[in-house]
């Protein structure tokens, strides 16, 4: 079975985000998808490294956000970093 595992830094960022209870409804469709498919989110590849993130929109009063994260061979996914997405 598939494990979620949030890297400290990321729940220190949700915590200043408000907190998981503050961004849980935006986080529950990732986390679906996360356990479904995390190999059908967006990727980043470089020569240094890489990473897959997931996308929110604007729900409600909650800001729109952006995860990052990190598959093991396994299958896992390592939650990395959480950030409002703020307009220009």
């Amino acid at each position: 079975m598939r494990r979620i595992v949030e890297d400290p830094q990321f729940t220190e960022q949700v915590r200043q985000l408000g907190g998981a209870r503050r961004i849980d409804v935006a986080l529950d469709t990732i986390m679906d998808g996360l356990m479904r498919d995390p190999e059908g989110f967006a990727r980043f590849d470089s020569e240094h490294f890489s990473f897959r993130y997931a996308k929110t929109v604007l729900i409600g009063k909650i800001a729109a956000l952006t995860v990052v994260f990190v598959l093991d061979q396994d299958g896992n996914v390592f939650l990395k970093q959480i950030e409002e997405n703020v307009p220009f």
